[in-house]
C-alpha cells in the first residue's frame, strides 16, 4: 500500500490549540500557535481563524466584537468577515486567515 504524501503533510500541519468546549458559539479566543498568535471565532458551530492583529493600527481582535461574522476592532471599529478575512470598508485589504477544524473535540489550526 503506497503512502499518499499529501495526505499525510495535510494532516501533520494542524496543532491543537483548545478544546471544543472551551470555544462555545459566539465565543472569540486568542491563542499562540508556533510563535504566531491567532484568533478563534466560533460563528454558530462553525470555526475560524485569523490574524490577531487588526491591519490599521494592530489593535487587539480577541478584545473585538463578533457579530454573526463580522469581527470590530475595539479600538478604531474597523471591521472583517472572520470567514474571509476582507475588510468590510476595502475588500481589497485582508486579514491572514488560517484553517481551523474541530477534531474528536479538539480545536486544530493549520499554519
Amino acid at each position: 500500500m503506497q503512502l499518499d504524501l499529501a495526505k499525510e503533510s495535510e494532516i501533520s500541519d494542524f496543532v491543537t490549540v483548545c478544546k471544543e468546549v472551551d470555544l462555545p458559539a459566539g465565543a472569540i479566543r486568542k491563542v499562540e500557535v508556533q510563535g504566531q498568535t491567532i484568533v478563534l471565532y466560533n460563528v454558530g458551530g462553525k470555526l475560524y481563524a485569523t490574524q490577531q492583529e487588526c491591519l490599521h493600527r494592530q489593535g487587539p481582535l480577541d478584545e473585538g466584537e463578533l457579530q454573526g461574522t463580522v469581527i470590530t476592532c475595539p479600538w478604531h471599529g474597523w471591521q472583517y468577515d472572520v470567514t474571509t478575512g476582507e475588510n468590510l470598508g476595502n475588500r481589497a485589504r485582508k486579514l491572514k486567515t488560517y484553517a481551523v477544524r474541530n477534531a474528536g473535540g479538539e480545536v486544530q489550526v493549520a499554519l
